[in-house]
């Protein structure tokens, strides 16, 4: 007889009242015949809703709808910054992937290709693939940081890309952001961020400026925070959870200002800044909300 999962422990008392019983009958018939790692994958769900569950992440309350906001923008953010990373490294270099001093970068290029394409899969619906292919790239990252110590960008990447991982995974399995209207908003925001950085990196080649200088700098981050603030003020009053979605937009902005870890003695004024964009785009919501409710109060027609 299969023993109750140590997963339930982890669920809210009341829940595991109402529903243990019937999580541990449908536990005990799905590893019936399993072997132990597909036990431990079982084991690994429960524990994913439980914590789910316990700190109210799912998509039935505000923080999960927040983070199913954010997911999307958090993956084609690091895909932007990651095909950006390799576009300088193979500018900055004759000899790809060697870094001055022959330090090898096979694990950072292949990280980047990983996270770039899980950009594309990201636009092209394909959220499962976006996950195991930016999770490859993480670990393809720490790779090249544990065994050789060096980073082009600096300790603010690793935390960058972790928080944009986190975000990624706390997306609700339930609410994939798989949908034609999301996608749509995801490469406006994909185009938008990635333009003005490029033309930035081309300048600074042309111009012959150190070839890191685009990633040491909080101010770098300003289009990406730009970009995310149009789509909250545009798109924010069409969600049926304004606040959620405002919460999920601001936060798929923070890896984008890790930089501050480092250099916040200078960058405080371009933190501020962005969060400035931030807030303004989220006035800009509630002032058309205000507008829309007054509408309809009036029986005129609805702005669209």
């Amino acid at each position: 007889m299969n023993r109750p999962p140590r997963a339930l422990s982890l669920y809210p008392r009341a829940y595991r009242a109402a529903h243990g019983e019937e999580i541990a009958a449908h536990y005990a018939e799905s590893t019936a015949d399993a072997s132990r790692p597909e036990r431990w994958r079982e084991e690994a769900d429960l524990a994913a809703h439980a914590l789910r569950l316990r700190f109210r992440l799912t998509s039935d309350h505000s923080g999960g709808r927040a983070l199913a906001t954010a997911a999307p923008y958090a993956a084609v953010g690091a895909a932007v910054y990651a095909a950006l990373a390799g576009a300088q490294l193979v500018l900055a270099t004759t000899r790809p992937p060697v870094l001055h001093g022959g330090l090898p970068l096979v694990p950072q290029v292949a990280a980047d290709v990983a996270l770039t394409a899980a950009g594309v899969s990201t636009l092209a619906g394909r959220w499962r693939a976006a996950r195991c292919l930016m999770l490859l790239g993480t670990l393809l990252l720490i790779m090249q940081w544990v065994g050789y110590g060096i980073l082009l960008e600096g300790d603010s990447r690793p935390l960058s890309l972790g928080l944009a991982l986190a975000l990624v995974f706390g997306c609700p399995p339930d609410t994939p952001p798989v949908g034609r209207g999301q996608r749509r908003r995801t490469a406006a925001f994909a185009v938008f961020a990635l333009l003005p950085l490029l033309a930035l990196l081309l300048m600074g080649q042309l111009l012959l400026l150190e070839s890191t200088f685009m990633f040491t700098s909080i101010s770098t981050s300003v289009p990406v925070v730009l970009a995310l603030s149009v789509l909250l003020a545009v798109e924010g009053m069409r969600s049926a959870t304004p606040r959620a979605h405002a919460t999920g937009v601001a936060l798929s902005a923070l890896p984008w200002l890790t930089f501050c870890v480092q250099w916040l003695y200078g960058e405080l004024d371009t933190l501020l800044f962005c969060a400035g964009l931030l807030g303004a785009g989220a006035l800009t919501m509630w002032a058309r909300q205000l507008r829309r409710a007054d509408r309809e109060l009036d029986g005129g027609p609805l702005p669209r």
